[in-house]
């Protein structure tokens, strides 16, 4: 497949792809699934946890907080 891959990129005038080269692409789309996928993770859990808090916040007859506000205190989210 490689090959007749190549072939089609050669005949193109373009240059050729290795195993090496499809490696690191592919080790690169799994990092960037993974960045991804932990980011909407942490994402549901900071939903949770807020949900938790502000139901407990209620029941007191507090305030409820935001995300921004637990951003601001805690730092999540600083790679926006």
């Amino acid at each position: 497949m490689l090959e007749a891959h190549n072939a089609r990129r050669r005949r193109r005038g373009e240059r050729e792809v290795t195993v090496e080269d499809l490696e690191l692409q592919v080790a690169t789309a799994v990092n960037e699934q993974q960045r991804m996928r932990n980011e909407l993770l942490a994402d549901r859990e900071l939903d949770e946890l807020l949900e938790a808090t502000n139901a407990r916040r209620r029941a007191r007859g507090l305030p409820e907080r935001t995300r921004e506000e637990v951003r601001l205190e805690f730092g999540a989210g600083d790679s926006d």
